[in-house]
């Protein structure tokens, strides 16, 4: 009978095998003739409570029940941990894809406006250009001269440019006596 199979182990192997336990008797209850001889045919065997009867093993019975329960419960909040921290890695990755796209797209319009920027300076110097050349056509008609005269033109732009810049600043300019034009004689006493 099931109270005999359960009374023949102690805690630790009845709380390991308890359906083994369990499918035992109920093998041997159904090959020993006693519910059949009684008209009766058992399908299954449940069992639906236990408690022990010694103080002893229904106190360590609960000090195992209450380290499970503790174990299980630890366990799930583990898992919400780390169910939380996936949560922040994934959201963290979305951000870091979108700042990366966001860099990328400011890069591509950077270049775009500093295109444009180009071409229209470009289109101004040669617009800039084709009337010096216009202008100067009839007085100076030799294209060389022209080009000579554009091209100092330029230079001094430029100079002038950069002595505006030197000028405005706390800059300290530096040259040599060949770009002062400038000559020491020395004469003698």
């Amino acid at each position: 009978t099931l109270i005999s199979a359960i009374s023949k182990v102690d805690l630790e192997t009845f709380m390991g095998n308890f359906n083994t336990l369990i499918q035992t008797a109920f093998q041997a209850q159904a090959n020993d003739g006693f519910y059949e001889e009684r008209g009766l045919v058992v399908h299954s065997m449940e069992v639906t409570k236990y408690s022990p009867t010694d103080e002893a093993t229904a106190t360590t019975l609960q000090e195992i029940i209450k380290e499970t329960t503790d174990r299980i419960n630890r366990l799930q909040a583990q898992r919400s941990e780390n169910d939380v921290k996936a949560a922040k890695l994934l959201a963290d990755i979305g951000l870091e894809r979108n700042r990366t796209q966001l860099i990328l797209t400011q890069a591509g319009n950077s270049r775009l406006v500093a295109s444009n920027e180009g071409e229209a300076e470009g289109v101004q110097l040669a617009k800039a250009a084709s009337t010096f050349f216009s202008e100067l056509d009839s007085s100076l008609p030799d294209l060389d001269e022209r080009v000579t005269l554009y091209k100092l033109h330029k230079q001094l732009e430029n100079q002038n440019t950069r002595t505006k810049h030197i000028s405005s600043g706390k800059a300290t300019l530096f040259m040599t006596a060949d770009e002062l034009n400038f000559n020491l004689k020395s004469t003698e006493l």
